[in-house]
């Protein structure tokens, strides 16, 4: 069989300082634990990591809902933005439909002296002049 000369394998590899601290890391974390619940008291120690997944899912839980109370909120300040904005564009649609009636337009040039003609059009006859 041929030698690996790629690199070492797993099982020669050292636990290096890296695992050292992490052991490290919790036993002084099981030692905080034990400081904040007390010696005396085994099914809190024993159930602290519970309580604190317990908590913080509560804690996720209350953030989630506050942020659902405020999109509805803005939802409803936007609604109400849309309505007037809604009422606005119809009355300048009704403006817009009345001022284009013959009516409102000789009202507007009157003070031109223009005024309605009286005599019908002249009715224009082509003679095509048949071959």
């Amino acid at each position: 069989m041929a030698k690996n000369t790629f690199g070492t394998p797993p099982n020669a590899r050292s636990g290096g300082r890296g695992s050292r601290a992490k052991s490290q890391f919790w036993a002084s974390l099981d030692r905080f634990t034990h400081w904040l619940v007390g010696e005396e008291n085994s099914w809190a120690s024993n159930n602290f990591w519970r309580i604190a997944w317990v908590s913080l899912l509560m804690g996720v839980y209350i953030y989630c809902n506050l942020r659902a109370e405020s999109l509805v909120r803005r939802i409803q300040s936007s609604r109400l933005v849309l309505d007037e904005k809604r009422s606005q564009a119809t009355v300048l649609r009704a403006d817009f439909d009345k001022s284009g009636r013959q009516s409102e337009i000789m009202k507007r040039v009157a003070d031109l002296g223009l005024t309605n003609g009286t005599t019908p059009p002249h009715k224009l006859v082509i003679d095509r002049g048949e071959p």
